[in-house]
């Protein structure tokens, strides 16, 4: 996660790192007679070692969220299409992982709850493609290009905080032409 005032914050990889762990779990479960007192203890320990995997989760996405909402009074957001990212088996674990759908949905109610406002960009929205510096489209880039040079202005472009700037313009864009609804009281 990178914010458009060059924070970043390090994406963790709970299931990932854990993996080798979960797979034995399984596989001992797997392996015992179902009914049984060892089966049931080990249904109970891969069901534990689950729980807690979802806790760190839970944890660390509260706390981010909390912090952003808080610090933050609009919280731009890009609309992703997460489901059809999910498609793709090398990236699918990474992006289950990192929890986009909670985010958002953590977000969405933190922000209310304080006053913030949360904008979410279209999912359409070149946010990674455009220069944030002279606005030029680069056409040619590809997902493992981290980095890229602007061929309009020569800005050195790292992609995340780049798009996160992006996104940080086109809510301005967006805010500025939203019209102000007057109530009267």
């Amino acid at each position: 996660m990178v914010l458009s005032d060059g924070t970043q914050r390090e994406n963790q990889t709970l299931l990932r790192s854990e993996l080798t762990h979960l797979k034995r779990l399984s596989r001992r479960l797997s392996r015992r007679q179902m009914g049984s007192r060892r089966w049931y203890r080990a249904k109970d320990r891969l069901a534990n070692f689950q729980a807690r995997i979802a806790n760190r989760r839970a944890d660390y996405l509260h706390k981010t969220t909390t912090e952003i909402a808080g610090a933050y009074a609009v919280v731009g957001l890009e609309d992703l299409n997460v489901a059809g990212m999910l498609r793709n088996r090398h990236l699918a674990l990474s992006l289950s992982d990192a929890a986009f759908g909670e985010i958002r949905r953590q977000l969405e109610y933190k922000c209310a709850a304080r006053g913030g406002q949360l904008v979410v960009v279209s999912r359409f929205f070149p946010s990674s493609r455009r220069c944030s510096v002279c606005g030029e489209r680069y056409a040619e880039l590809k997902l493992a290009d981290r980095e890229w040079v602007c061929p309009t202005c020569g800005a050195l472009n790292q992609r995340d905080a780049n798009a996160a700037r992006n996104i940080e313009l086109e809510v301005v864009r967006l805010l500025s032409e939203t019209p102000v609804v007057a109530s009267a009281g």
